[in-house]
């Protein structure tokens, strides 16, 4: 968990610009600019709650997890690649793990981390440092970009005859790896 946060944020996690951390079924957001208390807060929900994090550093106090204006930086592109499953029967995904990483292979570029989520992979490219927005415009690129990078993987995904959604949005919210998936006990 806190390597992969690390490698992610870097030194850009700040009292100015925090992780989100988004519980379920609670539906509770808390944000921090501490990697342990992070951690500790997530030991704490996992054996009960789904525990998510924002991709995106969060400025200011916004309510619940923050809207795209909010995103003060990344620090990594990502693409979250769901396989066939509970309650995921009859849906044009990959069967397998193996599936998924076959099509990560086909991405331009390595990626940095590759995490087992549950039912899927999240699968993570980061930048040599966080990209923290010096204005809007940066933030608007950053968007872009996350959004291009998903859809590239989607659309080499239909080439296989499946459906992933794009999930390259600013205020993303994945698993946070070393905790609980309870959606299918």
């Amino acid at each position: 968990m806190l390597t992969l946060l690390k490698h992610i944020f870097g030194d850009g996690l700040t009292p100015d610009r925090r992780i989100a951390v988004f519980t379920k079924p609670s539906a509770q957001t808390r944000f921090f600019d501490d990697y342990e208390q992070l951690a500790a807060y997530a030991r704490e929900q996992s054996p009960t709650q789904d525990v998510y994090f924002g991709v995106g550093l969060v400025a200011g106090n916004p309510q619940g997890r923050g809207k795209e204006e909010d995103i003060a930086g990344i620090g990594a592109l990502w693409c979250d690649i769901d396989c066939v499953g509970p309650k995921r029967e009859g849906k044009k995904l990959p069967k397998t793990i193996d599936d998924a990483l076959a099509l990560v292979a086909e991405m331009p570029l390595a990626p940095t981390f590759i995490i087992h989520s549950g039912y899927g992979i999240h699968v993570y490219w980061c930048f040599k440092e966080p990209w923290i927005f010096a204005d809007e415009q940066d933030r608007k690129r950053a968007k872009t970009l996350a959004w291009g990078w998903h859809g590239l993987l989607c659309r080499k995904a239909a080439a296989h005859g499946w459906a992933l959604e794009n999930l390259g949005d600013l205020t993303r919210v994945l698993r946070l790896p070393g905790t609980l998936n309870h959606k299918d006990p």
